[in-house]
């Protein structure tokens, strides 16, 4: 069951990734095959950020005994 949700977490990032290329492919003159990969690269980079980020003591998922 897990792995269905991991699935459609992929899916709609991978729609949110080709709708943010296709309006930046529409502005500009850079293709939406070079911006889509770039896009999906810099929303990978910003998860593995987001999750170390919250692992730190302190973060979301470590609060501090003072924090709670």
């Amino acid at each position: 069951m897990n792995r269905i949700y991991h699935f459609k977490d992929t899916f709609i990032g991978l729609i949110i990734a080709a709708i943010i290329s296709a309006i930046i492919s529409y502005f500009s003159d850079i293709s939406f095959w070079i911006i889509y990969p770039i896009i999906i690269i810099a929303l990978y980079l910003n998860s593995l950020l987001l999750d170390y980020e919250d692992n730190l003591p302190g973060g979301f998922n470590n609060p501090k005994e003072d924090d709670k």
